[in-house]
């Protein structure tokens, strides 16, 4: 006997009405077919989609059976998410050292975000932009400092937001060992920051992506460069949150 499939909250809100092919109705050009197929492994989740196994009683005259659903063990799930998000979380923090700990959020401005939409090859690079300067900074107090750095690319309204989340260590190790405390300026990280993304976007202008609505103002390398200039005068908003006792807490 087969018991009837209870959808989870999370594939309500994506079927209530049809509500996620009305939106790829409306907006083909606002989501990747990465994320399509992410979204669509996790509808598929649990379901005859995902595949089935069938189990039969094996006393004769019994006729009794049983229909598994398989799960679609994917990250972006609701279900299957949670387990491997927290296997993970307790592998890192049993790495990390214990001791103090500061976040740091680094944003840009949002009409940058586009470029990384259209530039997906240039997320992996924000890292070095945002790890760098405080590692210089503990390079020149000759120590050797813990960073622990996340990139998010959407925000709480679930709008593209390229953004870091960055967990260092408030303190680090100099050459014989000793634990030497450090605190990093925000005026200087905020600076750092803004100058590494903006020598990104300059160095890499030659392979850009940028024919979409957002620059199409831009034709060549001079207003790129003044579109860049622009930017650069601007000030970043950058977060630096209250040290905490420990990496779990931040």
């Amino acid at each position: 006997m087969q018991t009837s499939y209870n959808p989870r909250p999370l594939k309500q809100v994506f079927n209530q009405d049809n509500a996620w092919e009305h939106y790829l109705e409306a907006y083909p050009d606002e989501i990747s077919d990465n994320q399509i197929e992410v979204v669509e492994k996790m509808l598929a989740c649990n379901t005859p989609a995902a595949g089935t196994f069938h189990y039969e009683c094996e006393k004769e005259h019994c006729g009794h059976t049983k229909v598994i659903y398989c799960s679609c063990k994917g990250r972006a799930c609701s279900a299957c998410g949670v387990k491997q998000t927290e296997q993970w979380i307790a592998k890192q923090l049993a790495i990390l050292p214990h001791c103090e700990y500061q976040h740091i959020t680094l944003t840009m401005p949002d009409t940058l975000w586009p470029v990384f939409k259209h530039n997906p090859d240039l997320l992996n690079k924000l890292f070095v932009c945002g790890n760098s300067p405080l590692l210089k900074w503990a390079k020149k107090r000759g120590i050797v400092i813990g960073i622990f750095c996340v990139l998010h690319t959407f925000g709480r309204q679930l709008n593209w937001n390229v953004h870091l989340h960055i967990s260092v260590t408030r303190g680090g190790l100099d050459k014989n060992n000793k634990w030497v405390p450090i605190y990093f300026k925000k005026n200087l990280v905020e600076k750092f920051w803004r100058q590494n993304v903006i020598r990104l976007l300059r160095k890499h202008y030659s392979k850009l992506s940028l024919d979409n609505a957002d620059y199409a103002h831009i034709k060549d390398y001079r207003q790129w460069s003044r579109f860049l200039d622009s930017q650069y005068r601007r000030k970043w908003r950058i977060n630096m949150g209250k040290k905490t006792h420990d990496v779990g807490h931040t």
